[in-house]
């Protein structure tokens, strides 16, 4: 099926890409993937499990392989803190992030800010 394959191609082309920008800094790429591409990112993956149903794909599951080498499960909803609540499929990929880069530079700035507005926030 060609929407199939299309989408696993696709799929594959993403990963390499956040891959390509772990050891970019904001001094040397001013244009990189950002917590935003990267919820439209892995809006893909759940595309891609949706034309999957069930069936076994090799190469998703090396790409998916290939995604897990570099990235780190979050404890928290770092789609929350982005402020798009609970846009997140139900894939595992929705709790990975790269572990360094400006993708995650700029994450962890965002989600620092939202637990600082949370921990100052007065009681009452």
């Amino acid at each position: 099926d060609s929407d199939l394959l299309g989408a696993i191609e696709s799929w594959w082309k993403c990963v390499r890409l956040l891959e390509s920008e772990l050891d970019e800094t904001l001094e040397t790429k001013l244009h990189y993937r950002g917590p935003y591409d990267l919820l439209g990112i892995y809006g893909h993956r759940e595309l891609l499990e949706r034309y999957l149903a069930g069936r076994d794909s090799a190469a998703t599951d090396a790409a998916d392989e290939f995604l897990l080498s570099f990235s780190e499960r979050l404890e928290r909803d770092w789609t929350a803190d982005l402020g798009v609540g609970d846009s997140r499929g139900n894939g595992w990929w929705w709790d990975c992030v790269p572990y360094r880069g400006p993708l995650r530079k700029e994450l962890d700035e965002r989600m620092e800010r939202v637990q600082n507005r949370i921990n100052n926030k007065p009681n009452g």
